[in-house]
């Protein structure tokens, strides 16, 4: 499938232009009011403005200018310019809703350097408009938060959200996109992306569940520059008018153009293996007090050239120990080893890179190795799996100790430090849903124990 450009370029150039007169014309004084924030406070406290309390619905001649902190409870409708300053905020703290061009066509602002937090947030005109408007349109370079959804667009295709490099979104339940979405930062969706005839660019990142797609008047929903992912690294659910896809591949071969367009170059969702290949077994155990080998088996590979071996004491300072050679490609079980004569006394940590022909890399789980004199005394780690949070068991108080927690590739993504510990120690590491492994340091010895977050 190849990708559409003709209503995309156009709408670019409309909208660039109509961005740079915005712009130009900011300190002309062309709006008939500006309101702007003199202290932070309740949107409808006169107090917080600096000429009484701008109306809701906005009309598309005024402006507000918020330099502060400022909340509001009643749904607000804005057909003029917002503008959320750095280090400024604005806040819902009753359900509300922000509304950017509803009731009116190519009319309507939000530019946000700051923070926005609200139920709902749409930018949409009513019914009527064309693609190529320029307006309603709200440029992100802030944080927005909506505890419920983001829509962007009606059935004709006008309205945009552009979300700069420096921007994050927070959606807690899903985007409705009819028209354009160019995310050149990072968005978090927890449901569901719906793409419904709008096209995707900017080259960002989004993080979503699902992707489910579907044209929209004759538009099919396109994706040009993006990459996807799911929570974690895993892979999105790829839906296309109601059929489910195993992978982006399945969907860019299968799925019908009339639904959906996908430029196969720039757009990415992240692959459903760990590796390029499927490593079904991978084991590091010691031999004889004298060695470790380290074992796996692939059950398909996949332009695969070569494993390297990597060990590391500490699981983020990693020594190579060798490589081997891959099948390349291969439907059947195959097995390999690799013998590491000279291991390091006490804890080691090893892990497999894989490298394919064109140089793309992957890293499989890391395993750890207790070797020499250096003995553990058992540790208890209790819920595992574990809805977040979780205690641990030393059996000794008056410990000095470390607590780590390390991702599938070694990367530590929490540390708690405590001097004279007690025997039982509670961790809230905040970190999402995923196999870690959990090191404890302690003055006399290590040890690590895989944990489960669900």
């Amino acid at each position: 499938m190849t990708a559409q450009f003709g209503v995309y370029t156009k709408w670019k150039i409309a909208n660039l232009i109509a961005f740079v007169l915005l712009l130009s014309s900011w300190n002309q004084a062309n709006s008939q009011t500006t309101y702007t924030t003199v202290a932070g406070g309740a949107w409808d406290i006169a107090s917080t403005w600096d000429i009484g309390v701008p109306p809701s619905p906005l009309p598309s001649t005024d402006s507000i200018i918020i330099n502060h902190d400022v909340t509001f409870d009643v749904t607000k409708t804005v057909r003029g310019v917002i503008r959320i300053n750095t280090n400024a905020s604005l806040t819902d703290v009753g359900g509300a809703n922000l509304k950017i061009g509803k009731g009116a066509v190519n009319s309507g602002e939000l530019i946000n350097y700051g923070s926005i937090t609200v139920r709902n947030l749409e930018v949409k005109p009513k019914n009527g408009g064309v693609a190529t408007d320029a307006f309603p349109v709200l440029h992100n370079y802030g944080t927005i938060t909506a505890s419920n959804d983001l829509k962007i667009g009606n059935n004709n295709g006008a309205g945009t959200f552009n979300n700069y490099s420096t921007g994050v979104v927070n959606v807690a339940d899903e985007i409705v996109l009819k028209s354009f979405l160019i995310n050149s930062g990072s968005m978090y969706v927890s449901n569901v992306v719906k793409n419904y005839g709008g096209t995707i660019d900017g080259c960002g990142f989004i993080e979503t569940p699902t992707i489910d797609i579907e044209s929209n008047t004759g538009r099919p929903g396109t994706f040009e520059c993006i990459q996807i992912c799911g929570p974690s690294g895993s892979p999105t659910l790829i839906i296309v008018a109601g059929v489910f896809y195993f992978d982006f591949d399945d969907a860019y071969n299968n799925a019908p153009a009339s639904e959906v367009v996908f430029n196969s170059v720039t757009t990415v969702f992240c692959s459903p293996a760990v590796l390029p290949v499927e490593l079904i077994a991978f084991d590091a155990s010691v031999v004889n007090n004298q060695m470790v080998a380290l074992s796996w088996e692939t059950a398909t590979e996949m332009n695969n050239d070569f494993f390297t071996i990597e060990r590391s004491r500490d699981g983020e300072n990693w020594q190579v120990l060798g490589a081997i050679n891959g099948a390349g490609n291969s439907t059947q079980t195959l097995s390999y080893s690799f013998t590491d004569e000279n291991p390091y006394s006490g804890t080691s940590y090893y892990r497999l890179k894989q490298t394919d022909f064109d140089g793309q890399h992957k890293y499989s789980d890391v395993k750890i190795v207790t070797f020499g004199e250096n003995e553990t005394k058992e540790v208890v780690l209790y819920p595992n799996p574990t809805k977040g949070n979780f205690s641990i068991v030393l059996g000794t108080a008056n410990q000095n100790l470390e607590i780590q927690v390390l991702d599938q590739v070694g990367k530590i993504v929490y540390t708690l430090n405590q001097e004279n510990a007690a025997s039982t120690i509670s961790v809230v590491p905040n970190i999402p849903v995923g196999m870690y492994f959990v090191k404890i340091l302690t003055e006399n010895n290590d040890q690590i124990i895989k944990l489960i977050v669900e």
